[in-house]
């Protein structure tokens, strides 16, 4: 029997909603001896205000989590973002797209170094995002740098808009 393909499960939200609720749904449904999940989130959040923990719902049907450490926004990133939504709060798309280079040099290049790594040093078969496109800009870069197939998982209507891919 061949091994189980692996699979590294990239959420990247802050709370418990419908998209953790159907993530739950797959992984207690999926073949164990076909796929090896192992899931990635940045916060392990609790299921409503006094519920468990992300950890210790994965822990019950037996899947590892990886929470990655978090990065704290810094002064100039947070200033640079204001001082471009007052510059361009004439143009939304302008706007749109300074708040974005800014998140993209403080926030979503340093996780694509951390997910290429664990990628590869894990030797993942496959990438599943579990959130819409927009919010998984990490996942597709890390994904296509470490050689690593990608599977986004949308529930809604996904968007995901070329000003992204260039980014």
């Amino acid at each position: 029997m061949s091994q189980p393909k692996r699979i590294l499960l990239l959420d990247t939200g802050n709370e418990w909603g419908g998209g953790t609720n159907s993530m739950f749904e797959l992984l207690k449904r999926l073949d164990r001896n076909r796929f090896a999940v192992t899931c990635c989130f940045y916060k392990d959040y609790r299921k409503g205000k006094e519920g468990r923990l992300l950890s210790e719902e994965l822990a019950d049907i037996g899947i590892p989590l990886i929470v990655l450490p978090s990065i704290k926004q810094p002064l100039w990133a947070k200033l640079a973002k204001e001082i471009g939504r007052g510059l361009f709060s004439w143009s939304p798309r302008l706007k749109k797209q300074i708040v974005l280079g800014v998140e993209v040099q403080w926030r979503i290049k340093p996780r694509v170094v951390t997910l290429r790594h664990l990628l590869g040093e894990n030797e993942y078969d496959l990438l599943y995002m579990n959130n819409q496109p927009a919010s998984n800009l990490e996942g597709y870069l890390a994904g296509e740098m470490a050689g690593v197939p990608v599977v986004q998982h949308c529930r809604i209507e996904p968007t995901l808009h070329a000003s992204l891919l260039a980014s």
